[in-house]
């Protein structure tokens, strides 16, 4: 098939990554067992242009796409809680988590008219009814974007083993983020409103912002079947990304940037401020 994409272009992958890809097409039958993957389905409804892939909304996830010249945006709402995404123009399905588990959803598509003013061109209620609803954090999506073959894949299936303990899969795969990637505080202080990470770009060059750390913790949390979230908002007043990891049936905050910064404030639990995540 063909993988929808994310939303950034990927450049050109250095050698490493390719080996690193090489290496999953020949890893472990188990290991590659415990990552999962978007698959198009039958279940489509089209609509004015636009095209929603519903088919994974029991697996937490529901696929969109639409071609215009203008910015346009996703908006998926459920029980009086809502999450805006932006939408490729170019017509790829992306993936968008239904995090807020079984329950019925909203899912309106609207186009830019002048500045932020936006209209709305198509609206569809589906019903997800989910028998895991961490089933969501085990999926890439828009925030957290990578395919079968890319090098976050290999490179988690190589530092993790199909007996390690979610706990011991978590600890190996924080060690490696902290130790291999550090903070760029030029990006942190130039980045553009809308900026998703390009995780393959990450791993090349060994540096990003807390949301670039988050983002690739959590992917490779993932493709190890841990249940793992981005958490967007503040701790000591600094706006903020971190995780969220599903371990012995509890969410339990992870953050693996301060430590990164050497971050010299304590910090506990109770400072974080999230406001939304994904």
């Amino acid at each position: 098939m063909r993988w929808p994409r994310r939303g950034a272009a990927h450049g050109e992958r250095s050698m490493k990554a390719l080996l690193a890809c090489a290496f999953f097409l020949l890893g472990s039958v188990l290991c590659a067992a415990a990552a999962l993957f978007p698959q198009t389905s039958e279940d489509v409804y089209e609509k004015s242009g636009t095209t929603l892939d519903a088919g994974g909304a029991a697996s937490g996830y529901v696929m969109v796409k639409r071609s215009a010249d203008v910015q346009q945006r996703v908006r998926i709402s459920s029980g009086g809680q809502a999450f805006t995404y932006s939408l490729r123009q170019d017509g790829e399905f992306e993936v968008f988590p239904l995090q807020l588990g079984s329950g019925e959803y909203e899912i309106r598509v609207y186009e830019q008219v002048r500045g932020d003013q936006y209209a709305q061109v198509y609206a569809k209620s589906i019903r997800a009814r989910m028998e895991d609803e961490n089933l969501a954090f085990l999926y890439p999506n828009q925030y957290v974007w990578y395919t079968p073959d890319s090098s976050v894949v290999a490179l988690a299936q190589e530092l993790c083993s199909a007996d390690m303990s979610d706990k011991e899969k978590l600890t190996a795969l924080y060690t490696y983020v902290v130790k291999h990637i550090s903070y760029d505080y030029i990006k942190a202080a130039t980045v553009q409103s809308g900026y998703m990470p390009d995780l393959e770009v990450i791993l090349e060059r060994g540096n990003g912002i807390c949301f670039d750390v988050a983002s690739l913790l959590a992917a490779m949390l993932r493709v190890q079947g841990v249940p793992a979230q981005i958490a967007i908002g503040n701790v000591h007043g600094m706006y903020h990304a971190w995780n969220r990891v599903y371990l012995d049936g509890e969410w339990r905050l992870v953050d693996a940037t301060l430590k990164i910064m050497n971050y010299g404030k304590e910090v506990k639990a109770s400072d974080y401020r999230m406001e939304r995540y994904y």
